[in-house]
């Protein structure tokens, strides 16, 4: 089953939604959730999902700029296909 935080970081990471992997329920890897109670997951969820992978593109970027020596606004993601390519362009 797919759900909507796997599309909402899918869309920002700009990667195929199957190669999404979520983890929830575990307590062993994530904290405590006293359950889900209506719309309102959908808010609370998916604006820590949207921050988070936000995070992570940015970081990507950064380190890939710091690799090719150039400046943040001259890298881009690209994704090749669904077998987790990523391509920093210069």
């Amino acid at each position: 089953m797919r759900y909507y935080t796997d599309q909402m970081a899918a869309e920002i990471l700009e990667i195929p939604m199957e190669t999404i992997v979520l983890v929830a329920g575990d307590t062993d890897t994530s904290p405590y959730d006293p359950g889900s109670y209506a719309s309102s997951t959908t808010y609370v969820a998916g604006t820590a999902v949207v921050k988070a992978a936000t995070e992570m593109k940015r970081k990507i970027l950064e380190q890939g700029a710091k690799f090719l020596g150039v400046l943040l606004q001259d890298v881009e993601m690209e994704v090749w296909s669904s077998e987790r390519s990523v391509e920093i362009k210069r």
